[in-house]
Parts: structure tokens; sequence; C-alpha cells
């Protein structure tokens, strides 16, 4: 859900998403990304819709998704319950975009030098 929240609305689709999650987690396979947003829109978190069909997709539309109101509550008592004082884990979530969990560039860019 965090991905979809962080793309802009004619961006999350099916493969604008699992390409914002393979810059933090690049080993995902595209049918679990698929898989998850099926699931996510059946428990109500996210919403789906289909955009304007496109020459270079043969005449199909896009399936893009946003994040609903019931979406937005559950990702924030999950992040509540996560990053609270009592779990004792940092308030980082781990997810921007073109970041890595491990704190590496992802495997699309070079490193950047450390600064001495």
């Amino acid at each position: 859900m965090k991905a979809v929240m962080t793309l802009p609305e004619d961006a999350a689709y099916g493969m604008g998403v699992c390409e914002a999650i393979r810059s933090v987690y690049p080993p995902i396979r595209f049918v679990s990304v698929y898989a998850d947003l099926d699931r996510l829109s059946q428990k109500g978190y996210l919403q789906s819709k289909l955009g304007e069909p496109t020459a270079t997709r043969g005449g199909r539309a896009r399936k893009c998704y946003r994040v609903t109101a019931l979406g937005r509550k559950v990702l924030e008592a999950t992040h509540n319950v996560l990053f609270s004082p009592m779990s004792g884990t940092q308030q980082n979530d781990g997810f921007t975009p073109g970041r890595r969990r491990d704190g590496l560039p992802p495997k699309n860019q070079t490193p950047r030098p450390s600064p001495r």
C-alpha cells in the first residue's frame, strides 16, 4: 500500500508499483505484486479503476490503484504498532523509492562515492 501511496495516481498501476517496490526490494516477483494488489483490493484497502486504453498496450487499459480511507487507517495502525516505543524498532519503515532497505543503491544505479 505504501508503494501505491508514493506514486502519482496515473503511475500506480501494476508494473509501476512493481518497479517502485523493486527499487527497495530487488528480488520481488511481478506475479506476487499483482496477487497482493488483488488481495488488498478485495479487503477494501485499495480501489482500482481502468485508465484510458493505450496503443502501446494493444488498446488495453491500465488498471490503476489508489489507497482507500480504510487502507490509510490500516497502514497507519500497522505503522504505529511496528514502530511503537515498546517494539524497539527505529522510526524508519524502509520504503523510500530508489533506496534499498540495506542502505545500498538499487541494482540499476552505480554506488555514490562516500564523502571523506
